[in-house]
């Protein structure tokens, strides 16, 4: 039996550097690397690299060669350890539901921007998935009421986990609101807010195996490729069940800004607002009810 080489942990990134190499240029390969030495260590960054001299154990190399070998899969990092952090929360993940991405971190940040901390607001949350959005939301507002609301029964579970280890309470329930049935249940709302599957089949042959190979394809690609379903539907919806002066927010597919302002404004929605993300794109939109 080979004994396994003695070797700092500045030793094994750098190796490991070199074997994520197939699918990763050095500021990704390093970027994967340190959350995943990170959660490992249950450290941050700084005290990472105040260890960095130190000499790491036998299973602690095991480990991120195991690590290694399903990076080298393209499977997300999210996955392998199972959870990431949205907005300071965090939020566990599998299979059933997207990893939150730093745009949609955008329009929670966008959303808490624009009212007072604390208010008390009724806040519900369509295509709840993780249940991010709800959850970041309702340790923002504090005292409102919360609930989250999507098709798949797995991604409720995985919300109502990430709901109790991030200590709040939000009502998460599966349901289809494509459904015509009116949702009397979503009372009357302060705030609607929805990232909806928005990705177009067009779009499919552009993304990365990382996500066509590993998340649920029912989050990202609309039944029947029609991109626009959600929001018609949800702008209908909302409608209904926001209070007068209540807001709408949505995660936008970037080429449908126009169409999904049309919509708003077709529903009669007022002070409708579209906004770029941080690499420019038209990413987000908000109208009220007025």
């Amino acid at each position: 039996m080979v004994q396994q080489q003695k070797m700092t942990y500045k030793e094994l990134f750098r190796n490991s550097i070199l074997k994520l190499s197939s699918i990763a240029d050095q500021n990704e390969s390093e970027a994967l690397l340190r959350i995943a030495f990170c959660h490992l260590l249950q450290c941050n960054p700084a005290k990472l690299l105040s260890i960095m001299n130190d000499e790491c154990d036998k299973d602690f190399i095991t480990d991120i060669e195991k690590i290694i070998l399903r990076l080298q899969q393209h499977e997300p990092i999210q996955y392998i350890l199972g959870e990431t952090i949205f907005c300071d929360c965090k939020i566990l993940v599998n299979k059933n539901v997207l990893i939150p991405r730093p745009e949609t971190e955008e329009l929670v940040e966008w959303i808490c921007s624009l009212f007072e901390r604390k208010s008390d607001f009724k806040i519900t949350d369509l295509c709840t998935g993780s249940g991010c959005i709800a959850i970041a939301l309702k340790k923002y507002f504090g005292q409102s009421g919360g609930y989250g609301f999507d098709i798949s029964e797995q991604a409720i579970e995985v919300a109502k986990q990430n709901a109790k280890i991030n200590n709040v309470s939000i009502g998460f329930c599966m349901d289809d609101i494509l459904e015509t049935n009116t949702k009397n249940y979503l009372d009357q709302n302060d705030i609607i807010v929805s990232n909806p599957p928005y990705v177009s089949q067009h779009d499919k042959a552009k993304m990365s195996a990382n996500v066509l190979n590993y998340e649920p394809h029912i989050a990202l690609f609309p039944e029947h490729d029609d991109v626009l379903i959600f929001y018609k539907t949800i702008s209908n919806l909302a409608m209904q069940h926001l209070k007068m002066g209540g807001s709408l927010f949505f995660e936008i597919n970037e080429s449908h800004a126009l169409e999904v302002e049309n919509i708003l404004r077709e529903n009669k929605f007022s002070s409708i607002e579209i906004k770029k993300d941080m690499f420019g794109k038209n990413r987000f939109a908000r109208a009220i009810k007025n």
